[in-house]
């Protein structure tokens, strides 16, 4: 098994579907992506350039998620 890019995946996390890439397609992944691809719609309806958090949140969890990886393959504990 080898590392994941942690830029990487921040970047893909940017754009929410990316995140697959850092989490795995799994059950939780894929309830997060929808949550998020629900609620970026519902903040676009309101006000268009608000919804751009969405796409932060996703580069957030994309770069979070890669680190946790990372240790979790090191076997040391993520301090974030």
């Amino acid at each position: 098994m080898s590392k994941k890019n942690a830029v990487l995946g921040a970047v893909l996390g940017f754009f929410v579907i990316g995140l697959f890439y850092a989490k795995g397609l799994n059950k939780q992944s894929v309830l997060i992506v929808l949550g998020l691809c629900i609620l970026c719609s519902l903040i676009s309806m309101v006000g268009g350039p608000a919804s751009i958090i969405v796409n932060f949140v996703g580069g957030y969890l994309g770069y979070k998620w890669c680190t946790e990886y990372n240790a979790n393959l090191e076997g040391t504990a993520v301090q974030i």
